[in-house]
């Protein structure tokens, strides 16, 4: 008698080890779908941590606050500042378990600022225009808070913003340089607002550059 191979040994084995695999999340694509099945409703949070830069901070988030409590990691910023290394996490986990994600991340990280916050759901996308902004000139007070004051005034949304500062020797005073991507309402005139924004900067002695 030959046996189907809908009902092989094989196939069963393999269905279980797939299965096995989906209830321990080791299928990132598949995560979502184990996750339907728990009896517990899905928590979206993003996880704040900031502190010494040392090695390990990540893998330790990892293994010892989001895996042990059925979390999965979705969109990450991280970046090292000075001495210091932060880290923006988006996990989704299981609701029951979502005050001892809290628990070990406080426990985990006792000399760390720490901070848990529940994603709302999201609003309805609406239609923006983005601009990229790139800043270099001389360091001076206020920079990021006259700028980013201006674009407010626009009702900009801002989406990234990095900076830096570097000595500059060769010239007599230290460089600043910023990058500032935001959304404005749609319809907003591009033009207009950079020469706006572009004005603001000349006023402080920056190159202001729309980035594509």
């Amino acid at each position: 008698q030959v046996q189907s191979p809908l009902f092989s040994d094989e196939l069963r084995r393999k269905t279980r080890a797939m299965l096995r695999n989906i209830q321990r999340l080791r299928f990132p694509g598949l995560a979502p779908y184990a996750r339907a099945f728990s009896s517990s409703p899905a928590a979206d949070v993003c996880i704040l941590l900031g502190g010494e830069n040392k090695p390990g901070v990540v893998n330790s988030l990892l293994k010892d606050v989001v895996s042990p409590n059925g979390g999965n990691v979705g969109r990450t910023r991280m970046a090292r500042v000075g001495g210091d290394f932060a880290v923006i996490a988006r996990v989704l986990l299981p609701r029951d378990k979502l005050d001892s994600l809290k628990s070990d991340l406080s426990s985990t990280f006792p000399e760390y600022v720490t901070g848990v916050r529940e994603i709302k759901a999201a609003q309805p996308a609406q239609t923006t225009v983005t601009l990229n902004f790139s800043f270099v000139g001389p360091d001076s007070f206020q920079i990021l808070e006259k700028i980013t004051g201006a674009l407010l005034e626009k009702n900009a949304d801002l989406l990234n913003v990095t900076s830096e500062s570097s000595p500059g020797s060769h010239v007599g005073y230290d460089i600043f340089d910023t990058m500032i991507s935001c959304a404005l309402p749609s319809g907003t005139d591009r033009l207009k607002v950079y020469e706006e924004i572009e004005d603001i900067a000349s006023e402080m002695g920056l190159a202001c550059t729309l980035e594509d």
